[in-house]
């Protein structure tokens, strides 16, 4: 009921400003977050952005995004990180519109948000960041096919160690579900990563593989993807939403694994 009310205020131009002067945007994220399995609740909560947005609005969202993704440096400080989760959600839940999400893609949003993913990663581990990373993750889940696979090719290690390590599984298998799509990705997604191990140097986590000598400062996963899947669809206490984008993920990945290792019709001969 408070949604649909909050509807109808930011019909009037006057309403829209007064919500969005105390951050209604906010609040609306926020509980698509939390609520967001509840079909109705979703509905009004879009509903509700559709309202509160303009595309000029979206614009604006997306260019801070941008500046600030690329002002990520070794240090940020929690109000900085909340800023950044604040711009991340809003632009993730907005893309969901129909009207918004061409937007979004086109003003560079879907890069910003891989391009924090990778700088966020990086910095040392904290609940503040740990709560940044959430955030992107799911904003990225959110703009599911809106964007190229390949427009997450730089973060495909970070997202599979955060499939099996995070907290919002219904997001990043979402994302895997989308690089899935994509031939390139396949390696990444069906190697065992058994040469990879975590440690600590000081007061950062590092990755490192015992074949290779590579050590690097952002996640990568240390077992294995696909195992991580099965696990959460045969999962009793796993919800329809994260069982469904697990068979869809599997699935995805079993036709490109058919593209993948089929012959062309020159080698059949």
């Amino acid at each position: 009921m408070t949604m649909q009310v909050l509807e109808l205020v930011c019909r009037d131009d006057g309403g829209r400003t007064i919500v969005n002067k105390q951050d209604g945007s906010t609040a609306v994220v926020a509980c698509l977050r939390a609520k967001g399995s509840n079909q109705e609740i979703a509905r009004s909560c879009l509903n509700l952005l559709s309202a509160l947005f303009d595309d000029e609005m979206v614009r604006r969202l997306v260019s801070q995004l941008v500046k600030l993704s690329q002002a990520i440096g070794k240090q940020m400080t929690p109000n900085d990180l909340g800023n950044l989760s604040r711009l991340a959600g809003a632009i993730g839940y907005v893309a969901r519109i129909s009207e918004y999400s061409e937007i979004v893609v086109h003003e560079g949003g879907a890069a910003a948000l891989v391009r924090s993913l990778i700088a966020v990663s990086a910095l040392p581990p904290s609940e503040h960041q740990e709560a940044c990373i959430d955030t992107l993750l799911d904003a990225l889940g959110q703009l599911g096919n809106t964007v190229p696979a390949d427009a997450y090719a730089d973060a495909v290690p970070i997202i599979l160690h955060h499939l099996q390590v995070g907290t919002a599984p219904s997001a990043t298998l979402t994302c895997v579900q989308r690089l899935a799509r994509d031939a390139k990705n396949i390696p990444a997604i069906i190697s065992d990563n058994a040469d990879w191990s975590e440690a600590t140097e000081g007061e950062r986590k590092v990755w490192r593989n015992a074949a290779t000598g590579e050590t690097r400062n952002v996640p990568h996963p240390t077992a294995s993807t696909l195992e991580c899947v099965l696990q959460r669809v045969q999962g009793a206490d796993e919800t329809a939403a994260i069982v469904g984008a697990g068979f869809d993920m599997l699935s995805a990945l079993c036709d490109d694994c058919l593209l993948y290792t089929s012959p062309s019709p020159r080698d059949r001969g």
